[in-house]
């Protein structure tokens, strides 16, 4: 279908979709407020009727009753995300034939990376879609390049992996899922399948800013993860985190010279943000090619 043109209204509409999980929420509507403030119509989607927005310039839309034909929690991975697909497939032509019928025609859909179906049927409605990473680049590329097997994982102890212009790491560096892929493979598939029509998007946004991520946005070094995804700590011959060695993290963080070198470098990396996000920053410039790209 072709490209809808921006119709009578004088503001870009756009819709943005986050997963409905708090992790994802949050950098998707501070994203919203950014694109609102510099005057856009913004439309956020919602599959659950707790997603309430605080910002009168912000819209929130259901498109579905999804949780409200269950009375449990899905623990299917896969199950729950091919239910939220089909719900979604339904609603969401729906909601964009609405915003046409009351003029505020939608011109692009901004979707979270794990629902990348949304893309479909954007395209399919003659929109544009953008994925949006909420997670960082250098988290991206470990997937990116796993999606395409062009990680080899050797699982033995002290086993190294390198990716094109990022620093030898070890294993155990990456995620539980990945070194081990027997652990979580419903995870795995779905970090993994966030990649399945990536090239088809017509843009691709990451929830990160040039200072923290430089190297890793010109293709170099990215951060550890943790025993899930994100921070490598001991476990006994079980997998299990024993409670002295949670007690100990704890007090490295709230304690001594270590836990001031982690506040430090928190409040650093805080000025940092707000600098990339003030008028004319990092963070703000990419927005506004986004925005005059629209």
């Amino acid at each position: 279908m072709e490209r809808q043109e921006v119709a009578t209204s004088s503001q870009t509409h756009v819709l943005v979709f986050p997963f409905i999980a708090q992790g994802h929420i949050n950098p998707m509507v501070q994203f919203s407020k950014r694109l609102a403030s510099k005057g856009l119509k913004v439309t956020l989607v919602a599959t659950h009727k707790s997603m309430q927005s605080q910002d009168s310039s912000i819209k929130v839309e259901r498109i579905s009753d999804f949780f409200e034909d269950s009375d449990h929690i899905i623990d299917n991975v896969e199950s729950f995300f091919d239910r939220l697909r089909i719900a979604v497939s339904r609603g969401l032509p729906d909601l964009i034939e609405k915003q046409n019928c009351l003029g505020c025609p939608v011109k692009i859909v901004v979707y979270d990376s794990t629902m990348p179906w949304v893309l479909d049927i954007a395209h399919q409605l003659g929109l544009y879609g953008a994925v949006f990473h909420t997670q960082s680049c250098a988290v991206g590329a470990v997937y990116y390049h796993m999606h395409k097997e062009s990680l080899k994982i050797d699982p033995a102890e002290g086993s190294t992996v390198s990716l094109p212009s990022m620093p030898l790491m070890e294993t155990k560096d990456l995620s539980s899922f990945i070194y081990d892929m027997g652990s979580y493979p419903s995870t795995l598939r779905l970090v993994l399948n966030q990649f399945s029509n990536w090239e088809k998007a017509d843009w691709r946004l990451f929830n990160t800013f040039d200072k923290l991520e430089g190297r890793e946005l010109d293709g170099k070094p990215m951060a550890n993860q943790d025993h899930r995804t994100n921070h490598s700590i001991n476990v006994d011959e079980k997998g299990m985190i024993r409670r002295e060695e949670i007690e100990m993290c704890i007090r490295e963080v709230m304690e001594g010279e270590r836990g001031n070198e982690l506040k430090r470098n928190a409040v650093r990396w805080k000025e940092l943000a707000k600098e990339a996000v003030d008028e004319g920053g990092s963070s703000d410039k990419h927005n506004d090619e986004f925005i005059s790209e629209l």
